[in-house]
């Protein structure tokens, strides 16, 4: 039995579907980051699993109940809000014990779990003070805390840490995760930040346009993107635009606006394009790398062209440990990231040969799917 499960779910504002025919099950004790763009429909369907927005078709089960007509109040989930809205007059404690007040626990009880959930957030000793005394990462604590206090079955976190600075969400990304694991709790925790997603989730599920657009473990979203849109959403890349010109008994060639052709390998052979069709090739910064030669010294030193171009560097950017070079093809411009090493630097004009694993490459048809992958 799934812990939540929405089947075929739309929310419709007069002609608007701002989720469109959503079906997702979420596994017991699972975190789920629904990861995507603003006003993809992200934070309406974790609305909609919470009771505070009703689909206007479909159907929304908790642990095996059907709740989609039910209130709030008679859900087994708990919510913590981007905006945190603890109560300014009452003490951390007070704040974090009102829900087990809502729920008739006495007063020697809910103070008792109140200072053990306040421990486990890492706030003890701040029981006595007001929100306002607290930097802005322990209010957020606080709000975990008063969620977390009622022992839901679900736990619905609408981006609750893009109020933080860097440092801080850092932080509270890691205290999240080991909560979870500490607690084998059921989450579903709703962002925008890809970095944070990757971060925290057992699970990614990728929205656009009110769309799911794909469910999987972080290192599948990432290194098996169904589209166009996901591989580009999730991190930085170069898209190469082409046509194919040659099928070969794994894969394509394309002609491409690289200044040069490019091998496709190709796993699921029924899915490839035919010659004269269009497709986009991701090169990723990271499965890219660099050599300080010519061009037309990639054959004498044993390196195949069509995995390789050569190009001048226009523009070194300077990160900490990874350097971003920019470098001119003379048809267009890609950039290329690797870690910073003081005894070989790459200056700006130098002539340099961009190299890549064929495996490594992404590459989508016309219609913005991807076709190199095994067939899932």
């Amino acid at each position: 039995m799934s812990a939540i499960e929405l089947e075929d779910v739309t929310k419709r504002y007069g002609s608007f579907n701002a989720v469109d025919d959503l079906s997702l099950q979420v596994k017991e004790g699972e975190l789920l980051c629904v990861l995507g763009p603003s006003g993809c429909g992200k934070s309406t369907t974790m609305r909609m699993i919470g009771g505070l927005e009703r689909p206007t078709e479909g159907g929304v089960h908790i642990a095996g109940q059907e709740v989609t007509q039910q209130p709030p109040y008679e859900r087994d989930c708990s919510i913590v809000f981007q905006d945190w809205a603890l109560f300014p007059h009452k003490t951390i404690l007070e704040n974090v014990a009102f829900g087990l007040k809502m729920d008739g626990i006495d007063k020697t009880e809910r103070k008792e779990r109140a200072r053990e959930t306040l421990e486990m957030v890492q706030l003890d000793g701040f029981e006595d003070q007001k929100p306002k005394e607290l930097s802005g990462g322990q209010q957020q604590r606080v709000a975990l805390a008063r969620s977390l206090i009622i022992e839901p079955h679900v736990l619905l976190l609408d981006e609750p840490l893009s109020n933080l600075d860097k440092r801080l969400k850092e932080e509270m990304q890691i205290e999240l995760k080991e909560i979870h694991k500490e607690l084998d709790q059921t989450m579903v925790h709703v962002t925008h930040d890809q970095s944070e997603a990757f971060t925290l989730a057992d699970r990614i599920g990728i929205m656009n346009n009110g769309e799911l657009v794909q469910v999987g473990a972080p290192p599948d979203v990432y290194n098996n993107p169904e589209n166009q849109f996901v591989e580009e959403f999730l991190g930085d890349t170069n898209f190469l635009e082409g046509k194919v010109v040659e099928t070969t008994s794994d894969g394509v060639v394309a002609e491409t606006d690289l200044g040069c052709h490019v091998d496709i390998p190709v796993k699921n052979r029924k899915a490839a394009p035919s010659r004269g069709e269009s497709v986009s090739i991701s090169l990723r910064p990271e499965n890219m790398r660099i050599r300080q030669s010519k061009i037309h010294n990639i054959k004498a030193d044993g390196g195949d062209s069509r995995c390789a171009v050569g190009g001048q560097v226009d523009n070194v950017i300077y990160r900490g440990s990874m350097t971003r070079l920019y470098i001119n093809t003379g048809s267009r411009k890609i950039f290329i990231e690797q870690q910073y090493d003081p005894d070989n630097e790459i200056e700006e004009q130098q002539d340099v040969v961009i190299q890549w694993d064929p495996e490594r490459l992404v590459a989508f048809d016309g219609e913005e799917t991807q076709f190199t992958a095994f067939e899932k």
